[in-house]
């Protein structure tokens, strides 16, 4: 029998730094930070995004790294709403049976193309995770999706305070054929040449036209995708150093390992066991937890 998902309300509480934690997750989350500071590591783009009280994140479906912090008084807290593609879908499909138009459907959609959304909270979507809060998990699941719906609307309604990250293959771009060709290709190692006759354009002009797209040099730009990649399947995958290599665009295991270590200052061996102490693949259970799920 197939299980049915429903959006899912998940409360959580800390008292102690949780250090750095794999979440890896199928669904989908936004989260409401109430106390404290709430960090992802976001590796493919190399820096690190601080959440404070008062926000609201989304986090895509896959592998991230991340961090809470209490506050001054100790505490860290959060309300998080985990949901599946299919929610995302019905929310969507509300939208279109209520009218909306065709333009806030889009940005709702590109939602979840993005590896993370962080925005600041508004007057009603305070109200909103504080009524969560007072509540203590006596809701429905029709309710959830209503709210749920109030929040995506929210978060699409983008504005100058939105922070988000697009993912690695291009799909949150424009879908021009030259931005196709060129994201379609981040990871095949092909020669710039035959990228540059893909899109129909002599090497000089593909050399411009890149310039202009992306300010700076396609390999600058390739090479960069390909580490930030490289770093991140290294931290957050089992795989061997030849598998990330060959994944990232290096046909030759030995090629990956040079270009890493001029990179990075390291080989991605010494780099993956650098980060392994302070990485866990779930929350350190020796921490004063307090998780309640809200169905």
């Amino acid at each position: 029998m197939k299980m049915t998902h429903h959006p899912r309300i998940v409360k959580v509480k800390y008292d102690t730094p949780t250090g750095k934690f794999r979440c890896a997750t199928d669904e989908y989350i936004i989260g409401y930070v109430f106390r404290g500071v709430y960090c992802i590591h976001d590796y493919y783009n190399d820096r690190c995004v601080e959440i404070g009280s008062g926000h609201v994140y989304l986090l895509s479906v896959g592998d991230h790294i991340c961090e809470a912090f209490p506050d001054e008084k100790g505490s860290f807290e959060q309300i998080v709403f985990k949901f599946s593609s299919d929610d995302l879908k019905t929310v969507i499909i509300g939208f279109s049976v209520g009218g909306e138009d065709n333009s806030m459907i889009e940005r709702i959609t590109l939602l979840s193309r993005f590896l993370y959304v962080v925005k600041q909270a508004d007057d009603s979507i305070h109200l909103l995770f504080r009524s969560l809060d007072m509540l203590h998990g006596d809701y429905s699941r029709a309710d959830n999706y209503i709210r749920l719906s109030l929040i995506v609307y929210f978060m699409a309604n983008s504005d100058d305070r939105l922070l988000c990250s697009e993912l690695s293959d291009g799909k949150g771009v424009d879908n021009s054929k030259f931005e196709r060709e060129v994201y379609a290709n981040i990871y095949t190692n092909l020669p710039l040449e035959e990228i540059a006759s893909k899109c129909c354009l002599s090497m000089s002009s593909f050399k411009r036209k890149f310039s202009r797209h992306f300010h700076t040099s396609p390999h600058r730009w390739f090479l960069e995708k390909r580490m930030c990649r490289a770093h991140g399947m290294l931290i957050t995958t089992d795989m061997c150093v030849s598998e990330i290599g060959r994944a990232c665009g290096f046909s030759n295991q030995s090629h990956f390992i040079k270009v890493f270590r001029r990179h990075y200052g390291m080989t991605p061996t010494l780099y993956r066991r650098k980060y392994a102490d302070n990485i866990s693949v779930r929350m350190p259970s020796s921490l004063n937890e307090k998780v309640t799920v809200m169905q």
